[in-house]
């Protein structure tokens, strides 16, 4: 902290967070002719989540065309750094204040306090775990989410799998709910039941199967048909490869030391064999295979007329009834695609049976 009477430093723009959205506010910000921008990055490189993610179909709004997200960062931080923008690395904020001060700490400079004539907050978000597993700590052995579970791969081209087991979600649901209603108009009455679930995870064996059988509708594609056909294997798994450095792990997993450089994999390997390797028999539960149950579903539907008396009197009756009666009807899935979540697991499962069916009520 600043002893009394030290002078405040002052900026006129001050950016939260260096990953895509940090940079570019500070890139238009400067370039719209505002001087002196600073940014604070909790991390020790600017790019943020930019720099993990390897494939392309980022920087569009910037480039005009879609690089990878390594790629993209490079050129948002060289752009910053060419308009005179300051930043400061390993810089965590401590607090904002109704005056726009800001308390930051980091090794070099201890527990600071700034001033800002604007904020902008550009922070990212951390990925919300599955069940919200409550877990206090900062970061969590065995356990990893999309931005930071990407896939490393071996010099040979295929995945790497990891000596520590990983938590990768919650069976249970967040909730479960349901819906029953009648709606009776003149001589018609409609009733429905729908219900579903929300959240919770399942390891789909069926799908895991289609692909290490190659019955999966997705593995008929152009490696495939080139390994088959035209004998080449020229399939590039997604990821990166190491190309120099080294990882240490204490006995529970945790890194203690890394300093790998990564590359983006270009090994071409077989497509069959890549894909048995990553979906092996189904009592091994891998997570690409593993998906979320949430799904609704139309379960029961009726429509019934009721005929009018007049007409049952004439045919000599005292009532006749004609409905349409359904079950599963519809069932809309959030990841599932071949079978159905509501039994809460898939054990080679089938879907559920949909059934029509037409009832005639006479009453003499």
């Amino acid at each position: 902290m600043q002893e009394r009477g030290q002078r405040m430093n002052k900026y006129d723009l001050v950016i939260i967070g260096a990953g895509a959205s940090g940079l570019s506010a500070g890139i238009s910000a400067l370039k719209s002719g505002i001087k002196d921008v600073l940014i604070l990055e909790k991390e020790d490189v600017l790019g943020g989540n930019l720099n993990l993610f390897i494939d392309n179909g980022f920087g569009e709004y910037y480039l005009n065309k879609t690089v990878t997200g390594p790629e993209l960062g490079s050129i948002l931080i060289r752009d910053y750094k060419a308009l005179e923008g300051k930043y400061k690395l390993n810089t965590r904020v401590l607090e904002i204040n109704r005056d726009k001060v800001i308390t930051y700490v980091n090794p070099e400079e201890g527990i600071q306090e700034i001033e800002a004539k604007a904020i902008i907050l550009a922070a990212g978000c951390r990925e919300k775990y599955t069940g919200n597993i409550l877990i206090p700590i900062h970061k969590f052995t065995g356990i990893f989410t999309t931005g930071s579970a990407h896939r490393l791969v071996n010099y040979n081209g295929y995945p790497k799998q990891s000596d520590y087991q990983s938590v990768i979600g919650y069976e249970y649901p967040d909730w479960i709910w349901g819906w029953t209603n009648t709606v009776t108009y003149k001589n018609f009455t409609l009733s429905f039941t729908l219900d579903g679930r929300v959240g919770g995870m399942a390891h789909s064996k069926t799908n895991q199967a289609m692909w290490n059988s190659g019955a999966h509708i997705d593995s008929d594609n152009q490696w495939r048909y080139d390994e088959v056909v035209n004998k080449k294997t020229n399939f590039v798994g997604s990821g990166v490869k190491v190309v120099s450095g080294s990882v240490d792990y204490d006995s529970n997993g945790k890194i203690i030391h890394d300093n790998r450089v990564f590359a983006p994999n270009d090994v071409q390997v077989s497509y069959e064999s890549y894909m048995k390797s990553t979906n092996p028999y189904i009592g091994t539960v891998t997570r690409q295979n593993v998906f979320d149950e949430t799904f609704f579903k139309l379960r029961d539907l009726s429509l019934s007329y009721q005929m009018p008396k007049s007409v049952c009197d004439k045919l000599h009756m005292k009532g006749l009834t004609l409905a349409f009666v359904g079950q599963n009807l519809f069932v809309w899935t959030k990841e599932f695609r071949f079978t159905d979540p509501d039994s809460d697991s898939d054990n080679l499962s089938s879907p559920s049976t949909r059934y029509l069916g037409f009832n005639v009520k006479l009453d003499f």
